[in-house]
């Protein structure tokens, strides 16, 4: 997606989706809250970042400069043990791929943190890929809460955009797929 371009779009809420997260960890207790993932080269990425800081704001909070961390598919795994080794840590992160996610695991591991009791963590995956995408990457631990949509809704919200009469079609119109915050149960 690049925002300036004036096509139409069907999208995953991600600015709901990050803002949910950011509201999330802070709930959960976490006081240092941190972004690990892209930032600047992709628009999905950058309107997550915007919701997590907006979440954070919303509750009075800031996302600190030296906790937003961007990375890269080459570089995620790196960052995220040079974060969970840092003397005062984040205590929450929200990941937005399923890298990230595996990065954090692993950092944490490593750190001998347990996520759910000394790390929050959120998530990011479509929803029928929830056990196989999120879950199974926690596989014999806790499952952090993930930030999902439907892969139909997406569908056929681009279905309908399709479909509709041509007349009321115009250029750039922008559509947003629901999000959530799965919870395991």
């Amino acid at each position: 997606m690049v925002e300036h371009a004036a096509v139409n779009v069907v999208l995953q809420d991600n600015y709901r989706g990050g803002f949910l997260a950011a509201r999330w960890l802070a709930e959960a207790g976490a006081e240092r809250v941190a972004w690990l993932g892209p930032i600047g080269e992709f628009g999905h990425t950058r309107e997550r970042f915007a919701g997590v800081v907006a979440g954070l704001a919303s509750l009075g909070r800031k996302l600190p400069h030296d906790l937003a961390v961007e990375t890269h598919p080459q570089t995620v795994q790196e960052a995220a043990r040079a974060l969970l080794d840092r003397r005062e840590r984040p205590d929450g992160v929200a990941v937005f791929t399923k890298a990230a996610a595996q990065a954090v695991r692993d950092a944490a591991a490593a750190a001998s943190l347990e996520i759910g009791t000394d790390l929050f963590l959120v998530g990011w995956t479509v929803e029928d890929c929830f056990e196989s995408e999120h879950r199974a990457v926690f596989a014999g631990g806790p499952v952090p809460p993930a930030v999902v949509w439907r892969a139909k809704d997406m569908a056929e919200a681009a279905m309908d955009m399709l479909t509709a009469n041509q007349a009321d079609q115009s250029a750039g119109r922008r559509v947003l797929v629901p999000t959530r915050l799965k919870l395991e149960k």
